[in-house]
């Protein structure tokens, strides 16, 4: 079960800290930015129920009433011999017109 938090105590450049507990270092958390855009974090460090998350984003356009959900997962990385020669973004998302790519996520 996912956990969703909708307070963020604090902002400090690309570190943001959350009242939260029950989430473990690396956690991978989503960040609501309004009704349409979202940004990932991972977790930092906590200490007692203050997590603190280093968004991989700009944090432009969060505000302290959004929404982070963690979703019970490590950052995760596609790996395949079928990635080779391929162009992708920087969230490993083809884009050089080739097909999508079909492999299983692999912890990092």
């Amino acid at each position: 079960m996912r956990k969703i938090y909708d307070q963020i105590v604090d902002m400090r450049g690309n570190l943001i800290t959350v009242a939260a507990e029950g989430v473990c270092l690396g956690e991978i958390a989503r960040i609501q930015k309004g009704e349409w855009t979202s940004t990932l974090a991972s977790v930092l460090r906590f200490a007692d129920d203050l997590v603190t998350l280093q968004v991989f984003e700009n944090t432009r356009g969060i505000s302290t009433g959004d929404r982070v959900t963690f979703l019970n997962r490590q950052i995760q990385a596609t790996f395949s011999d079928s990635l080779l020669g391929r162009r992708l973004n920087g969230s490993g998302d083809p884009i050089d017109e080739g097909p999508e790519i079909m492999v299983d996520p692999v912890d990092i």
